[in-house]
């Protein structure tokens, strides 16, 4: 789906020709607000009656702000309820004015009504929207995504040299960029993408995987003259071309940052409302909890949208399958217009049934029609193991309609904390609404995997979540803090009107006019209110954020995390607590975008049926259509008191006598909300405690090198030089080539001919097996440099040189062009997951002996078990070789050294390691 305006022509469906597409987009800390502005031309010789504009977002974004210049009228757009906006709409459009009404069709697609657009005329477009930044899990950091869909490339690529503005356009367009920040200039054409970014410590590097950007570090702008601050840094697209209008694939920005998963409690007293603050707790726990007993269910998407996905799924199945631990049960779920089961329950873990798993996933097929994915939950959930507790993976590509039930569900399944719900969603088409409110409603973790991603560690992190112990029970409280309390809805006070007359000679008995309304109803909330309503599973590489909207004047200054594992197979509880001092934020900008993201967690609470401080109040089974009021009442309270668009608020706007309705107030909400959690490089850094001068000074010379003082300040693609720019293209060329003769394409660990292990001393003269628990020394473990076989990334922190471009003027800051990446993803450790035993030993096969370039090395040398011997051989290899997978590894390996301590003494696994350090020359 794409962003565009579209409007009907004839009968013919067309789009408005997009000029320019400019983004700013602030970051602080952990979240992120956007300024996106869009220009496009209306370049018939008539006027249009009306536009459509649908705007895409990535689930979870609070859309906080609308405005537009249609013609030369501009427009601002104010929160209404959903049907009173577009009354107003409706109402201005037939008069024949400029309007515009902004509405949300689902989560993640909002669509934009223009009417009225004169002949020849200009319509820009500015929505502003807010989201929390994810964990990259691949690297220390944050990770910023922004869609192509912002930027769509479609149609022809509309001429723009000869677009004439004129004075008065200008005029306009000054008046306009006046009220509303961060929209660009007038004369801007094509894309132009710019971040800056302001942390709690230090920026150890920014790097786009996707684009070449052009980035400056220590500060926001190249223009800043201001002391090198290690914590700030800016980036910018690196393309310039007045031609270009659309991305060709997502944008991505990682940010790496020190301790940036380090518990963290933030304070932000509201800017206008009287002793209204919202608390913001964040953290990504790092938990060694107990033991439990598991049962994993692996739901498994078969539905025909699942075509160019299921090859995918078939590899991260077969990697779940090799790293799943001995003792526990599993079984696998096949779903698409109906579903089918493995086994009618789950099975144990042994060779047999890993063996029939692994066959049943190799011939898995996306043959099995729609989606139905809530009547696999059903089944599924009728076929667990009540004596443990069990966890669903399930893998979709998310494209299904009827979310709602499917969150209802899983909200009630779930709620006794003995089931949880883990979902994996695959392809670029991805319903993150879906995989990720799965996620919420189920008390678990989810991740979204495409061909570009890293699918071996993203699913091994996802393992490693699901084998996590159920650490229920969790609290977060302060000293003060009050019990938990409800809303309450009582009726409204009685009111007294004017008096009529006992006696009035015109009276007209009949007339209900002056009847009196039906008795209204208020609703009380509590004074301290938690979204989301249930605090997310605890799991490592998985960050975890809750607010709190307080509204009794309280501010905290420490917070208290608590939760608890319970074993039942002992009856032990293992409690958890941990003490997280509060921040103040005193920036107003901050402080409202921290409201705006509580609300927006509050709203989707409510969209998923998780009611919190509405519960009790009406039995949705026994009164539905007043429970159902009651959440449309609440949606829109919130929609319109926090200013967000939502499933039951739109921001409308139209134009009256040359003014925008409700101007006064229509501008101040704007501007409020003009740059949320913008302006924070003061008060808003306080997202974490600031850097003494010795850690700046350390950085500064990490950046620079010893001697300079200069900073690393970046130079805006559209003011280099064209040669400059074909300059950056052919080093970019230069790179590219140089990584194609060094590295090999397609897939990774082909056979280059057959191997003779057969008739091998290898087979030969077994060591005898004693079981003894000291591991196989690490210390032994070292190896020559790694085989060209798979591309290996650099040391984490430090960009390769073949992407870094430096120009000749230190004044400008480096052009980073993004990793070349083989035309297939690596897949050294999914190969390998095909072939280990189910107790994680690998038996003598010339396919590992291949996949690690270890074939013909002398291991007969080892004169012991052949099994032993190789799976020693894969041990050390995957440690030494391929440190930089170790998340995709670790959990074979952990299992195949738990093994063989069982299995070998400690000599015996000394003299196999040495064997085989001696045969690979080490």
């Amino acid at each position: 789906m794409t962003a565009r305006v579209t409007h009907v022509d004839n009968g013919c469906l067309q789009s408005l020709p997009l000029i320019s597409t400019t983004l700013r987009s602030h970051i602080v800390d952990l979240t992120v607000s956007h300024t996106l502005t869009q220009v496009y031309s209306n370049s018939s010789a008539r006027d249009i009656s009306e536009a459509l504009y649908t705007f895409p977002l990535y689930e979870s974004s609070s859309v906080t702000g609308f405005q537009a210049l249609v013609g030369e009228k501009t427009i601002r757009g104010v929160a209404k309820e959903r049907a009173e906006a577009k009354a107003i709409y409706e109402a201005a459009k037939s008069a024949g004015k400029v309007t515009a009404l902004f509405s949300q069709d689902t989560s993640e697609v909002f669509t934009t009504g223009v009417g009225n657009i004169p002949a020849g005329g200009l319509v820009v477009v500015v929505i502003k929207y807010a989201h929390e930044l994810k964990q990259d899990i691949e690297v220390d950091g944050v990770k910023l995504v922004i869609p192509t869909v912002i930027a769509p490339k479609y149609g022809n690529v509309p001429v723009t040299a000869g677009l004439v503005l004129g004075d008065r356009w200008r005029s306009c367009w000054g008046n306009f960029s006046q009220s509303v920040r961060d929209i660009g200039s007038a004369e801007d054409a094509g894309v132009s993408l710019s971040i800056t970014a302001t942390m709690s410590g230090p920026i150890r590097d920014v790097a786009s995987p996707s684009h070449p950007i052009s980035v400056g570090f220590g500060s926001h702008s190249s223009a800043d003259g201001a002391d090198f601050n290690p914590t700030k840094a800016h980036a910018t697209l690196a393309l310039a071309s007045r031609s270009l209008t659309g991305l060709d694939k997502d944008f991505s920005l990682l940010i790496k940052v020190n301790n940036i998963g380090d518990p963290r409690a933030f304070l932000a007293p509201h800017p206008t409302l009287k002793d209204t603050s919202t608390l913001m707790v964040t953290m990504v726990p790092k938990l060694a909890p107990p033991w439990q007993d598991h049962e994993i269910i692996f739901v498994v998407d078969r539905s025909g949208s699942m075509e160019d996905k299921i090859a995918t799924v078939r590899s991260a199945l077969q990697l779940f399958l090799s790293s799943l631990p001995v003792g526990l049960h599993f079984n696998i779920c096949s779903f698409g217009s109906n579903h089918s089961f493995l086994w009618p329950r789950s099975e144990k873990y042994s060779e047999v049934s890993l063996n029939a798993a692994k066959a049943h996933a190799m011939g898995l097929d996306s043959d099995m029609g729609g989606t139905e994915i809530l009547q696999a939950m059903v089944g599924a959930m009728k076929t667990r193991r009540r004596e443990m507790r069990t966890e669903f993976l399930i893998l979709t590509d998310g494209e299904v309609w009827d979310a709602e039930s499917v969150f209802g569900f899983i909200n009630e399944s779930s709620k006794d904390g003995n089931v949880r719900y883990f979902s994996l969603g695959v392809g670029d088409t991805v319903s993150h609404s879906l995989v990720e409110g799965i996620s919420r409603a189920g008390r678990g973790y989810s991740q979204i995997v495409n061909i570009a991603s890293n699918l071996q560690k993203k699913v091994m992190r996802m393992l490693k979540a699901a084998l996590t112990p159920h650490v229920n029970d969790r609290e977060i409280s302060w000293v003060g803090k009050p019990e938990k309390q409800c809303a309450t809805l009582t009726p409204s006070a009685p009111r007294t009107v004017a008096p009529n007359s006992l006696f009035g000679p015109g009276c007209d008995p009949g007339d209900t006019s002056l009847a009196p309304p039906s008795s209204a109803l208020t609703l009380t909330l509590p004074k301290v209110i938690q979204a989301p309503t249930i605090i997310p599973g605890l799991f490592s590489y998985s960050r975890t954020t809750v607010y709190f909207l307080i509204s009794n004047g309280d501010r905290p200054e420490k917070v208290f995390l608590k939760s608890a594992a319970h074993v039942a197979s002992s009856d032990t509880v293992y409690p958890h607590q941990i003490e997280i001092p509060v921040q103040a934020i005193t920036s107003p900008g901050a402080s409202l975008g921290l409201y705006q993201l509580a609300g927006r967690k509050l709203l989707q609470d409510l969209e998923e049926g998780r009611l919190s401080y509405l519960e009790g109040i009406y039995d949705k089974a026994k009164e539905p259509a007043k429970h159902a009021e009651l959440i449309a009442k609440e949606g829109t309270r919130v929609g319109v008191g926090f200013g967000l668009a939502s499933r039951w608020t739109s921001f409308v706007a139209a134009v009256t006598k040359g003014k925008s309705t409700g101007k006064v107030q229509a501008s101040r909400q704007v501007e409020e909300r003009a740059d949320v959690l913008t302006k924070g490089e003061t008060q808003a850094a306080n997202f974490g405690s600031a850097s003494s001068s010795s850690q700046r000074a350390r950085h500064s010379k990490s950046v620079l090198g010893s001697g300079s003082a200069a900073k690393r300040v970046s130079a805006s693609p559209r003011l280099q030089s064209r040669d400059h720019i074909c300059q950056q293209k052919q080093v970019q060329q230069g790179h590219r080539q140089a990584q194609e003769q060094q590295l090999p394409r397609g897939r990774g660990g082909g056979f280059d001919g057959p191997s003779k292990l057969s008739g091998s001393p290898l087979l030969a003269s077994p060591i005898h097996k004693k079981k003894l628990s000291s591991p196989i020394p690490s210390s032994s473990l070292a190896l020559s440099p790694s085989s060209p076989r798979y591309n290996h990334s650099s040391p984490p922190g430090t960009p390769p040189a073949s992407r870094v471009f430096t120009p000749t003027s230190p004044r400008h800051a480096a052009v980073r062009y993004p990793e070349w990446i083989p035309e297939e993803p690596r897949n050294l450790v999914s190969d390998l997951a095909t072939l280990p035993q189910f107790n994680g030993m690998f038996k003598a096969d010339e396919r590992i002996f291949a996949l690690l370039d270890l074939r013909n090395r002398g291991l007969e040398n080892a004169h012991a078990d052949a099994d032993f011997v190789t799976t020693v051989a894969v041990i050390i290899a995957l440690e030494n070789k391929f440190p930089e997978l170790l998340g995709e590894w670790e959990l074979m390996i952990s299992k195949a050294k738990e093994e063989v301590q069982k299995l070998y003494s400690e000599g015996d696994r000394e003299a196999v390691a040495l064997a085989v350090r001696a045969a690979l020359g080490m």
